[in-house]
């Protein structure tokens, strides 16, 4: 290899790798730059912002980003973004599966009302009421009451209301 080697060989569990020795992010580095592009997808991300969140100068950073990621900070920006256009597109065709019985069903769940609550206050009969749940479930992608709320919260379809008095 040429003077100052840039990656060396090792081996673990007797398969060879390849190690940067030079130039990479750090493990830690790396993780505050990917949660820093996460958390600020939706806005305007420039090189000179992942190079102060890294404390490296810009083009050490967009060097050294590359080593270690595979591609160019701009983009594994954008990859990200498509990444996140995707999820938030499944997200928004769930919501559109779910009929309007259902959400008014997963409404009542979310305030923790019983089958025979739900039936009761819809003027319909609980096993109508599990019916809507079963197919809940399989359009939510989740087996429980409890996750199907978590989801329908996370997609914006529920909010959940809390009692801010205290049991005596």
């Amino acid at each position: 290899m040429h003077g100052h080697a840039l990656a060396s060989w090792i081996t673990l569990s007797g398969k060879w790798q390849i190690r940067n020795s030079r130039g990479g992010l750090a493990p830690g580095v790396q993780r505050r730059v990917c949660e820093f592009v996460g958390a600020h997808l939706s806005e305007s991300i420039g090189l000179e912002s992942l190079a102060a969140t890294a404390g490296l100068s810009m083009h050490d950073f967009a060097r050294a980003f590359e080593q270690t990621v595979g591609v160019t900070p701009h983009s594994y920006v954008v990859r990200r973004r498509i990444e996140r256009a995707k999820e938030m597109s499944s997200m928004s065709g769930i919501a559109a599966a779910l009929s309007p019985r259902e959400r008014s069903i997963l409404d009542f769940i979310g305030q923790g009302q019983s089958n025979k609550e739900i039936a009761r206050v819809l003027g319909i009969a609980p096993e109508t009421v599990k019916s809507h749940v079963k197919n809940m479930f399989a359009k939510l992608g989740v087996e429980r009451r409890a996750q199907a709320v978590h989801r329908a919260q996370s997609l914006g379809l529920v909010t959940t209301r809390y009692s801010s008095s205290t049991r005596g």
